[in-house]
């Protein structure tokens, strides 16, 4: 059969279309026969503690793992004779996702199912340990490190570390203030001077005391910021103190940058974040700014070229979020921004205007909206014929009223938007509780591709009923790949069994 041969690069292509998540549909392609096995298999265990595997099945993951190690180590280890048996790949070679938290919980299964009644945890570290030093003296590309919370030991200080985690491209850290950020912070220290190419950097840390530890921490960070050779994207979620010293350090590549994110910063109010500063990242193409406080906005010191090169500009919950400044950006950006979120409460009347002038090559558009935009929105429809994804959101109230009646009412609006959709609309979220008759729901699909349709969410509306959903398997059976309502109050279990048979996901936002 000519597909038992095919190229490898078109089984990753097979292998990628598949959810990454989807450990045990990914694990069936690669049972169909030798040689889809052995181009596969490094795809398959490049992070397997990513997926969320039974309990049986991390056991039997940590089993592969521990015959992988040096007979001496299994010996001193006193693992058992059955898992001294050669594998029939090296696993620890592919490992490219280096993940020590789930490598740890893992071990902790495995531990406890291999002892039971007599955990301990001293046996946990050691295997731990021992794993850790395997994977960094095998793994042959480690592209990315996370950390998660506690961190027992510092991979950094293994003697291959110099060699296995001096190509990183992704470092990130998830964590908090609590006893084990000495270990973080070490773990920054350590870093900074083996790897120095990493290409993305993500840290988030949050709920912490501002100490001399957590000064240490940020410096230590600040190092590792400040090393890299071409840093390309940074998102940066921290307390306003410890931002700035990062902030330095991430000023120093400017010419490399091409993403940036803000996430839950709250800046002084004395001394806001001056915004026009980004400008001088002059290749920056993706920009986040995500639940932050008391920024600014003055065009005198900024470049004419500033934001040119921007596709992607988002802003969501941004307390007194400066106008100017987004007026700016979409002038600047121009024809080149294709994917624009704006999610506040302060909905101006003038930007989708502006989106609509300046940004007619969008794909992508979600905005609050009130009423009064409703002529807006159809005419940004319109100017924007790429238009593949658009979300519209009630801003008043928000977040999502109780209220179990609709706020509005939606019918003229979602029957005048599905004239205007355009054609290649396959991702529609209409989170609005602006009640619409079936007979809408039907005017609308019949007007717009509803063929094109993959994804639909209604979970803002709460009067979701039977005749409205017999009208989506109607329009789009077989094509819709997910549907999302707020609850099954009244829908029911006969209506909604007819629509799994045509839709291959439906979602609830309220399961109850």
């Amino acid at each position: 059969m000519v597909v038992a041969s095919l190229p490898v690069l078109c089984l990753q292509n097979i292998f990628n279309h598949l959810k990454y998540n989807d450990f045990y549909s990914r694990r069936s392609l690669v049972l169909l026969n030798r040689y889809w096995c052995i181009s596969l298999i490094p795809e398959l265990w490049r992070n397997p503690f990513y997926f969320s595997l039974k309990t049986s099945n991390q056991v039997k993951l940590i089993n592969t793992y521990l015959k992988c190690l040096p007979p001496n180590v299994r010996e001193d280890l006193a693992i058992p004779c059955c898992l001294r048996l050669p594998t029939a790949f090296d696993y620890p070679y592919f490992l490219q996702e280096f993940e020590p938290d789930g490598i740890y919980k893992f071990i902790k299964n495995w531990v406890a199912a291999n002892t039971p009644g007599n955990y301990v945890e001293d046996r946990v570290i050691v295997l731990f340990g021992a794993l850790v030093e395997n994977f960094i003296a095998n793994a042959s590309n480690i592209q990315e490190v996370v950390l998660f919370w506690d961190q027992p030991l510092n991979m950094f200080n293994f003697p291959s570390s110099k060699t296995s985690l001096s190509q990183i491209q992704r470092f990130k850290c998830f964590t908090m203030f609590n006893d084990s950020i000495q270990q973080i912070s070490d773990i920054f220290n350590s870093a900074y001077p083996i790897s120095q190419n990493i290409h993305t950097i993500d840290i988030s840390i949050y709920d912490y005391k501002i100490t001399d530890k957590s000064r240490q921490l940020f410096e230590n960070l600040s190092q590792l910021i400040r090393h890299q050779r071409s840093l390309k994207s940074i998102s940066i979620e921290c307390r306003e103190p410890d931002f700035y010293p990062l902030w330095k350090s991430i000023f120093l590549h400017t010419d490399s940058i091409r993403e940036i994110e803000f996430c839950d910063i709250a800046f002084s109010k004395r001394f806001p974040f001056p915004l026009q500063v980004l400008g001088s990242f002059i290749h920056l193409k993706n920009l986040f700014i995500y639940d932050c406080k008391n920024l600014s906005f003055g065009p005198r010191k900024i470049s004419p070229s500033a934001f040119q090169k921007l596709c992607s500009f988002h802003i969501n919950h941004c307390e007194g979020f400066p106008m100017e400044f987004v007026k700016f950006v979409l002038s600047q950006s121009n024809s080149n921004l294709n994917d624009m979120r704006y999610i506040n409460k302060e909905v101006s009347v003038e930007f989708i205007g502006l989106c609509s002038t300046y940004c007619t090559n969008l794909t992508s558009f979600r905005a609050m909206i009130k009423k009064d935009q409703i002529p807006s929105i159809l005419n940004l429809c319109q100017q924007c014929k790429g238009l593949k994804d658009l979300s519209v959101y009630d801003s008043s109230p928000y977040p999502y009223s109780d209220k179990q009646v609709a706020d509005e009412d939606g019918n003229e609006f979602l029957e005048e938007l599905g004239k205007v959709l355009p054609r290649k609309l396959n991702c529609f979220r209409y989170q609005l509780n602006w009640s619409f008759s079936p007979e809408t729901l039907e005017s609308f699909l019949t007007n717009c591709a509803a063929r094109e349709l993959r994804i639909l969410d209604l979970d803002s509306f709460k009067e979701f009923k039977d005749e409205h959903l017999e009208i989506i398997i109607k329009y789009c059976s077989g094509s819709l790949e997910y549907l999302r309502l707020c609850d099954r109050e009244n829908v029911s279990p006969q209506c909604l069994h007819r629509a799994r048979g045509v839709i291959e996901e439906i979602e609830f936002q309220n399961l109850a």
